[in-house]
């Protein structure tokens, strides 16, 4: 399964278009991923921080910033998308602010 989002280079001409952005219209109280639940996630798909960075389209730092919850420079909300997106693609199941699930092999 290819859990690749489109990069930044990526043009669409209808905003509903763009699963990033179609998701951030969607997001009704502003949370969209914490540095806990990337780090839950990347550990429980055993994703190495390149390879989570290809997946979600942004920059190895930006993962490794998202999952320290700097607060210099702020993460762009596109980027936690982008990044819960590569998770939620790959069968994490967010849940509230700070927890996680990751169907075991062979689950739905």
């Amino acid at each position: 399964m290819d859990t690749t989002l489109p990069n930044d280079h990526t043009i669409f001409n209808d905003p509903l278009e763009d699963p990033i952005q179609r998701f951030l219209m969607e997001t009704g109280d502003g949370h969209i991923l914490s540095g806990l639940q990337a780090r839950m996630a990347r550990a429980a798909l055993r994703w190495q921080v390149r390879e989570t960075a290809q997946k979600a389209g942004v920059g190895p730092g930006t993962v490794v910033r998202i999952e320290r919850e700097s607060e210099t420079p702020r993460p762009n909300p596109a980027s936690l998308a982008a990044l819960r997106l590569a998770f939620e693609r790959a069968g994490v199941v967010f849940i509230g602010k700070d927890g996680v699930r990751v169907p075991a092999e062979g689950d739905g």
